[in-house]
């Protein structure tokens, strides 16, 4: 099996760590404590104070109720170690900004050192099952997890716990499964409307990812090509790519004013597709949704009007529908009374 360009559902940085301090944090952590209130507002962010094993606290920024990132105060464990300041992006705020505003938000907080860890996350149009088959089978401990008809779930190259592996981890997993087991349904709701989405995840951990400038994340072409080459050395099926086609990825825009963070843009369409798997899945194991719908008066006196318009010789006609959809947009959109 060859993998092609319209079979990528999307290719993205996934998660990213970097080292140093958090800019003004003093003045952030200013009345959070255990002891009063642990709980303060960064933006349009809440910030929550916790206390975390070998650090002085940690600091999670959350936007409607998602965690989004989190920043990780030094201490001195002892008189020989110390551990160092960093700042975490979570997979999910991936899912709600761009990377160039994540990016601008990190350069805009924070003194970074270097880049500590950084994961590339390519998303097929395919199962596991037909991914799998192509990857050379290694000789190693847990390196398969399973679903409850075993099924191949989860595939790790190198050991998922190794703590002496400090270059790279490869995951390739069912991400339907995943989005399902850890309720990410709209965050993902696009995804839902596939019968198969496989996440491969490269892993880059500190031996590769400190040669990395943070900012080299933006250069779409250079990641992906990175991502080939790691993945290459396991399996063929990215053998049919080439400049030309890499050529064609998306770039994301650069050029972001932090100040302007925000997610409202995305979610209509977000809310409009996870309305569709849930109606796809009612009408397959119970009624049509539109008649669940109109039977618990969930409708517009507008709609119950376009439906009466749109009934030709005793039958619904949907084109005639649409007409009268975009009729009704255009009033709405241009103030017209037609």
């Amino acid at each position: 099996m060859k993998i092609i360009e319209k079979d990528i559902i999307k290719f993205s940085v996934d998660y990213i760590e970097v080292y140093w301090a958090f800019k003004n944090v003093k003045a952030l952590i200013k009345g959070l404590d255990t002891d009063n209130s642990n709980m303060a507002v960064f933006n349009e962010f809440t910030v929550m104070y916790d206390e975390v094993k070998n650090y002085s606290y940690k600091l999670t920024f959350i936007l409607n109720d998602i965690p989004c990132f989190a920043y990780y105060e030094w201490n001195m464990i002892n008189e020989y170690i110390e551990t160092k300041d960093y700042f975490v992006v979570y997979g999910k705020a991936f899912q709600i900004f761009s990377l160039a505003e994540i990016i601008d938000f990190i350069n805009e907080n924070l003194f970074i050192n270097k880049v500590r860890r950084f994961d590339l996350a390519l998303d097929v149009n395919k199962s596991i099952q037909e991914i799998f088959t192509d990857f050379r089978i290694l000789k190693q401990k847990g390196s398969m997890f399973f679903d409850e008809k075993w099924g191949i779930q989860t595939y790790y190259i190198w050991e998922k716990k190794n703590r002496l592996n400090k270059s790279l981890l490869i995951r390739i997993y069912d991400k339907i499964a995943d989005i399902k087991q850890k309720e990410l349904q709209s965050l993902y709701s696009d995804y839902l409307l596939y019968d198969n989405v496989t996440r491969l995840e490269l892993e880059f951990r500190s031996e590769l990812s400190c040669n990395l400038v943070l900012n080299g994340l933006l250069d779409r072409s250079y990641i992906f090509w990175l991502f080939l080459a790691y993945i290459s050395k396991h399996t063929e099926i990215f053998s049919e790519f080439d400049n030309t086609t890499v050529a064609k990825l998306i770039r994301p825009k650069k050029d972001v004013d932090v100040s302007r963070l925000s997610y409202d843009k995305v979610l209509k369409q977000r809310y409009l597709n996870t309305f569709l798997w849930y109606a796809r899945k009612i009408m397959q194991h119970w009624s049509c949704p539109v008649d669940i719908l109109l039977r618990l008066w969930i409708y517009s006196n507008d709609t119950i009007r376009d439906i009466f318009l749109s009934v030709e010789n005793g039958k619904f006609n949907i084109e005639k529908y649409k007409h009268w959809l975009n009729i009704r947009n255009t009033k709405e959109i241009f103030n017209w009374d037609i």
